[in-house]
């Protein structure tokens, strides 16, 4: 009841709400949910978390000042976030409003909001904060999204000078809100409060917590932030090229692989990203503001190139990136690599293995059109023409 509207919000989105069940996986192997949100006192075991993220599922786990259960503490420390002790609560002394109460604070969504442009945009309106706070480990994974004051520590004890002094985090160290985002995109968004989604604070107009949770919650449920390779093409830049080879049937150019290369020869790449928009519940262009880049790898990269941006699909609903590059002279078998990882957004990791061949004995170019040859050539023909010459004469 105390989180009624949060819930009701939810559901207009169009989920299903269960509150009741306890077990995430039918059988032990088949998820049932697609998201989860865990409160402080959820005691659904920490493995069994772990399998929910591994298959794909998305968490929001949700703290206080009573603390969270040790099933949660262990899962968030697995993914690079350290969380305090049971009874630990977030102080101001200096920023707190109310001066008889200096566990609630007032945030600045410009000051103490990480922009990140795919989870959540600071507002004019400021954030109301009651609970936890929580440091980050070194996990290149997780991504910071509130943090609080300078001012600010968090302490299990009394509000006393040895709290102050001994502080369990403080400063810039203590987070609010942080998420982890797995290799297979599954979700994990932990936020140390549970009044910061009640009706209380999530229904007062003067405070932005309504549209930081929705932010929050598209993020981590993935409608937001979703990126997605539509199609990955490659073939020779000069088509012609290829045509007069199939038409000598010199060679087989397509293998188990794919098309067969060879050495030297100019080929083109490209792949199309498309970005989930929620709005207009479609695939839209992706239009990167940084380098998308493709390797061209045996054992090691032999080439890392920039792609291009060439403009839209012609359904729109996807970017093409491409470039055109000359194959190095080592024939073997390479991978065609794009690994896109940024903070907000879905990984892409995309391979495709090709083979690279030799010249086949009759695409060497001829000994007569080298012209250093022709010394070499004229010395055998003048040898030719006088024996011929001296039978003749003999005869």
């Amino acid at each position: 009841e105390s989180h009624s509207s949060f819930l009701l919000d939810l559901k207009s989105r169009g989920f299903d709400v269960d509150t009741d069940s306890k077990s995430l996986f039918a059988y032990d192997t088949d998820r049932i949910y697609d998201h989860v949100i865990l409160g402080p006192s959820s005691n659904i075991d920490a493995k069994q978390l772990l399998s929910f993220l591994e298959d794909g599922g998305n968490i929001l786990a949700i703290g206080s000042t009573d603390g969270v259960k040790g099933e949660l503490r262990r899962l968030a420390h697995e993914l690079g976030m350290a969380l305090p002790p049971i009874g630990s609560k977030l102080i101001d002394h200096f920023k707190a409003p109310n001066k008889d109460a200096h566990d609630i604070l007032i945030l600045d969504e410009s000051s103490n909001t990480i922009p990140e442009p795919y989870v959540h945009q600071p507002g004019s309106k400021p954030l109301i904060y009651s609970g936890t706070g929580f440091s980050l480990l070194n996990n290149p994974l997780v991504l910071p999204i509130l943090k609080a004051f300078r001012t600010s520590y968090v302490s299990s004890g009394p509000e006393s000078a040895a709290a102050v002094t001994e502080p369990w985090v403080a400063g810039s160290q203590t987070y609010l809100a942080g998420a982890f985002q797995a290799y297979n995109n599954a979700r994990f968004v932990f936020v140390g409060s549970d009044l910061f989604f009640s009706n209380k604070y999530y229904n007062d107009n003067k405070y932005g917590n309504k549209q930081f949770a929705e932010d929050l919650t598209k993020w981590a449920f993935r409608e937001t932030g979703v990126i997605a390779v539509s199609d990955v093409s490659h073939g020779l830049a000069n088509p012609e090229a290829l045509k007069a080879v199939l038409d000598a049937n010199t060679t087989t150019l397509v293998g188990s692989n794919g098309p067969i290369y060879r050495i030297k020869e100019d080929i083109i790449y490209s792949i199309d990203l498309s970005i989930w928009d929620p709005e207009s519940a479609s695939w839209t262009p992706y239009q990167a503001n940084d380098d998308v880049q493709v390797e061209f790898i045996m054992l090691d990269p032999y080439y890392r190139l920039n792609l291009q941006n060439v403009g839209n699909t012609e359904d729109q609903s996807a970017c093409k990136y491409q470039v055109e590059f000359k194959i190095p002279d080592h024939h073997g078998v390479f991978t065609f690599a794009v690994d896109y990882k940024r903070p907000g957004l879905a990984f892409i990791e995309d391979r495709r293995t090709v083979t690279v061949r030799h010249y086949a004995h009759n695409e060497f170019t001829r000994s007569y059109a080298i012209s250093s040859s022709w010394v070499y050539l004229s010395a055998i023909m003048s040898i030719i023409g006088a024996w011929v010459i001296f039978v003749v004469s003999w005869v």
